[in-house]
């Protein structure tokens, strides 16, 4: 009983992993965490972005330059 009652549990926290990553992945986009020296930047690439281009590429061809970032995306969420 108590076996049954721990792979209901592991069960239900699969799933709602699940859930957090659909809820992530289609409501606001593709994260994208940028580790620098004096602090993490964190943001989020919409969708419709996604779906435009490779968004690897254009991470990788700014060299870290968010200038560059923010002119390849039409409106990405920024967090500090």
């Amino acid at each position: 009983m108590l076996i049954m009652l721990t792979f209901a549990l592991q069960l239900v926290k699969i799933l709602y992993m699940v859930q957090q990553l659909y809820l992530l992945d289609f409501k606001q986009g593709m994260p994208i965490i940028e580790q620098t020296k004096k602090r993490k930047i964190f943001c989020y690439i919409p969708l419709e972005n996604m779906l435009i281009g490779n968004v690897r590429n254009r991470i990788t061809s700014s060299n870290g330059d968010w200038q560059k970032l923010l002119a390849s995306t039409s409106q990405p969420l920024f967090r500090y």
